[in-house]
């Protein structure tokens, strides 16, 4: 049986300790792929900027099925199917902001990653 990483975390620490208001402090990478955003920010009359949400969180855990984590081997097919959509804003025009952010995010830690690996090969 293959237990997750907050499966775990729940089943030491479930019922020892209390549970901390997770905007600011905690960000999953799906909530980037998720049509509505009131429960991560509390409310349902704020609106929802991807880049702002990203700027003020203070750590980014990459939870996204079904998509990979981003050490794991995908395809580009795997990727375009799976990424965030564009959605229409206000004014009825196609808004990609949420989805540029999130591809940002996925290549920001392949190209640390691809660092690192040089880095090590020295």
């Amino acid at each position: 049986m293959i237990e997750f990483d907050m499966e775990i975390m729940n089943k030491l620490y479930g019922q020892d300790c209390l549970i901390l208001p997770h905007r600011r402090y905690d960000l999953v990478t799906g909530e980037f792929r998720s049509k509505e955003h009131d429960k991560y920010l509390g409310s349902s009359s704020e609106i929802w900027d991807a880049r702002e949400v990203l700027e003020e969180v203070s750590y980014l855990h990459f939870s996204d099925w079904p998509y990979p984590k981003p050490w794991s081997e995908y395809s580009d097919v795997t990727h375009a199917k799976l990424q965030p959509p564009c959605q229409e804003n206000f004014q009825s025009e196609e808004d990609c902001s949420t989805r540029d952010v999130w591809n940002e995010i996925y290549l920001d830690f392949m190209q640390r990653r691809q660092t690192r690996k040089a880095l090590l090969r020295l």
